[in-house]
């Protein structure tokens, strides 16, 4: 089993404001986790948003490109998990992030990369 503290929340956005907002009202954090926004050129309320909410705001200067997004968000991170979203994925559940952080739990402690139903472990290489 591993041990979860806190998780970075990683949300791509550009002029989300609307959806943002919805987003981070759907959702719980606890004092460990982190939001990070890592947002392409907003000119609407989207930076004030990510700021009320307490996140970390990185501007991507670039233009957009999905990988280069979540990378400046991997970069910014500060804990060992991170979760990826999208400013339009809105949880199902208020306690999406506990169940997110009871599955992480769960996992074998070789677990490096969780996508969907998959889970990607570490390989011993030194024989």
């Amino acid at each position: 089993m591993i041990p979860v503290t806190g998780i970075s929340i990683v949300i791509r956005t550009s002029n989300s404001e609307k959806p943002l907002r919805k987003l981070l009202n759907s959702f719980k954090t606890s004092p460990e986790d982190e939001i990070v926004i890592v947002d392409t050129g907003s000119t609407d309320g989207t930076i004030h948003v990510a700021e009320a909410a307490g996140a970390k705001i990185i501007q991507n200067t670039r233009t957009f490109n999905y990988s280069h997004t979540l990378n400046l968000g991997f970069d910014a991170a500060k804990n060992n998990w991170i979760l990826s979203l999208s400013a339009h994925s809105i949880p199902v559940n208020v306690d999406f992030l506990e169940r997110y952080r009871l599955a992480l739990a769960r996992l074998p402690e070789t677990t490096v990369v969780v996508y969907g139903l998959q889970a990607f472990s570490r390989r011993d290489t030194t024989n």
